[in-house]
């Protein structure tokens, strides 16, 4: 379904049923936790700034049993994780289980249907504190724009006494197969031993337009300038939608370089990500997965600002060319006029400073 119509729905309807069950939604005083829920249904992302969550509540509860509550899009980020039981999908095989968790944690910070889903399946509950939404919770925490998405997201675990303060996110755990269909795709592109790969995004999220997008012909420039400078393999990432865009990419470039898109599947691509020795991106979910795999990240950011989006962790890079406050609040579904915005920030980063940074990134060991 069409992510704005989802949103249409989600506010309209999600709004009606937080104030009719808001009604009903209670204190709650339980500590003890034997079944955990973390909800965690929007972005590639997003999802990816939630694993410290699941790693705090385990150091935390050690022999609680966590679920993970996702979609589709999003639940190959959690599969193969040891410290999650369970990968549930958001449908009707949640209706069997009412107020099955002892702990809920919502990280979702707008979606009335997961605040809904938090009411229905947890005794107690843990969210956001702003909007209508806030009423199903049993604890609400303040929803921060000042940190690191990742650290607002552990505010939620602070609430129940979970804390952590991680270095890195993470990784996304991959199977043998995916990681041998990985070694396929490097050897059929001609990728030997030593040879030094730079991968590549320069697609946004489903839900953003072409404004959150540095220009394609800055990418090619970047690519050719490091091929022949530095003599590394590049490699475009994304899903079957972005490989039209790679391929044009591609072809105004003067060098070979290669394209997963459409070839590779999420866990093939998170691997392929952590292969790469630095990773140049704009502000979209592969970025942070490449990062959580251990990739040195360059993010390109406009109009969403990186001091809540930035590559977590040591020794990552984000340009940010904004001369007024970002003009983008997803929690408060407030979104950029095309029109207006254009994506000027994005376009003041120069082809120049990104190649510098990515040289600095590839001299360091």
């Amino acid at each position: 379904m069409n992510v704005k119509i989802l949103r249409v729905i989600d506010l309209y309807i999600g709004s009606f049923l937080s104030i009719i069950f808001g009604l009903f939604s209670f204190p709650s005083k339980k500590n003890k936790f034997e079944r955990i829920l973390v909800i965690r249904l929007w972005t590639l992302g997003e999802s990816v700034m939630c694993l410290p969550v699941i790693a705090a509540l385990k150091k935390k509860f050690p022999k609680a049993k966590i679920d993970v509550l996702a979609t589709k899009r999003s639940r190959d980020v959690f599969t193969l994780n040891p410290k999650i039981n369970e990968v549930v999908e958001l449908g009707l095989c949640l209706i069997p289980m009412f107020r099955k968790y002892d702990l809920v944690i919502d990280t979702e910070p707008y979606l009335r249907i997961s605040a809904l889903a938090s009411f229905y399946l947890g005794k107690r509950r843990v969210g956001f504190s702003h909007g209508l939404r806030a009423r199903l919770y049993t604890d609400r925490v303040r929803f921060d724009d000042n940190v690191h998405t990742v650290e607002t997201m552990l505010n939620l675990t602070r609430a129940v006494g979970a804390d952590l303060k991680p270095e890195s996110m993470g990784r996304i755990y991959v199977s043998r197969e995916d990681k041998r269909k990985v070694d396929f795709f490097l050897k059929k592109n001609g990728v030997k031993k030593g040879d030094v790969v730079v991968g590549m995004c320069a697609a946004s999220a489903e839900s953003a337009s072409e404004t959150r997008r540095w220009p394609a012909e800055n990418f090619a420039k970047v690519a050719d300038m490091l091929i022949d400078e530095m003599n590394v393999k590049v490699v475009f990432v994304g899903g079957p939608k972005d490989k039209d865009l790679n391929e044009r990419i591609i072809r105004m470039m003067k060098n070979k370089a290669m394209n997963s898109a459409g070839v590779l599947n999420l866990k093939q691509g998170v691997e392929l990500m952590g292969r790469c020795k630095i990773f140049i991106s704009n502000d979209t979910g592969p970025m942070h997965a490449a990062a959580a795999q251990g990739s040195r990240v360059i993010g390109l950011f406009g109009p969403n600002t990186p001091v809540r989006y930035h590559p977590y962790g040591k020794g990552n890079i984000s340009f940010y060319k904004a001369k007024h406050p970002p003009c983008i609040h997803t929690h408060l579904e407030i979104f950029p006029d095309e029109d207006v915005c254009g994506g000027k920030c994005l376009r003041a980063i120069t082809v120049q400073e990104v190649f510098e940074a990515a040289k600095k990134l590839l001299s360091q060991r």
